[in-house]
């Protein structure tokens, strides 16, 4: 992704907010459907009920691979902002923020009980920034707030970049079909024991596969809260059955599948 270096003010932005030119990734040789499509069905309150209703079809704008994000003030694109600037500063209320600036206590405090040296780091860390956002409206930017450019550390907000890359590999044929075994597409042996090689991509893709082995010299159950000096670790159970929020062997799997890592993916 290319980060225009301008910051620019925009006297509409509600919230006394910086607006920044940004670029959104490239998708190569086309667009997703709805923006092929150009058109999204939008609800709207009505006066007399309060019910979300559809309201008339309205054209949705994607910005292009130039440095130019389009921007609108709240009231053209049917925002309250009064409204957005309450939603702004609750975003920003230090008493919301789940993490503390230096990530790396938070992580000794919250991993450092780990069985099997799972809490080792294995790459940089920094501390993080001031809690930042971009709100969207129709693919237009109405308001901002911190340092959306600034260069973070992610966690679990990584499964929604994930879930574009499967998605894009299967709209390009990559992955035939959900229920197929992760095994047919992967051939590295993680897929090899008699419980892996059942795995689905459904099951990984909905994080209950229940994947065992290592990656990264890591053990399967370190994505786990609760592994706490857990000796023997217990055992897996069967897929479907219970769900864990770690991506790392689904992010592995797509990126064996697809025979690309993900970031190729996205943006070819």
């Amino acid at each position: 992704m290319t980060r225009s270096p301008v910051m620019r003010r925009r006297d509409a932005a509600p919230c006394g907010t910086t607006i920044l030119g940004e670029v959104t990734p490239h998708f190569g040789g086309g667009q997703p459907a709805c923006a092929r499509a150009g058109h999204s069905s939008v609800l709207s309150t009505d006066k007399n009920t309060g019910i979300l209703m559809p309201s008339e079809t309205q054209r949705l704008y994607y910005p292009d691979s130039s440095d130019d994000w389009e921007q609108r003030a709240p009231a053209d694109v049917g925002m309250d902002s009064a409204t957005l600037e309450m939603a702004v500063d609750f975003a920003r209320d230090p008493a919301h923020e789940g993490f503390g600036r230096d990530l790396r206590a938070e992580w000794d405090a919250s991993n450092g009980g780990k069985a099997h040296d799972d809490a080792r780091i294995l790459g940089p860390m920094q501390d993080r920034g001031q809690a930042s956002g971009v709100i969207l409206r129709h693919g237009y930017i109405v308001c901002e707030w911190g340092e959306p450019e600034r260069v973070d550390m992610t966690f679990s907000i990584s499964k929604s970049f994930l879930s574009t890359v499967a998605g894009l590999a299967w709209d390009r044929g990559l992955i035939r079909d959900l229920n197929d075994p992760v095994a047919d597409y992967v051939a590295d042996g993680g897929y090899d024991s008699d419980h892996n090689r059942h795995i689905t991509w459904d099951h990984s893709l909905r994080q209950t596969s229940e994947w065992e082995g290592t990656l990264w010299e890591k053990h399967y159950a370190a994505g786990n809260p609760d592994d706490r000096l857990l000796e023997p670790v217990e055992p897996v159970h069967a897929s479907n059955t219970t769900m864990c929020a770690s991506i790392d062997s689904p992010c592995h799997c797509c990126e064996c599948g697809s025979g690309h890592c993900p970031t190729y993916c996205v943006s070819t």
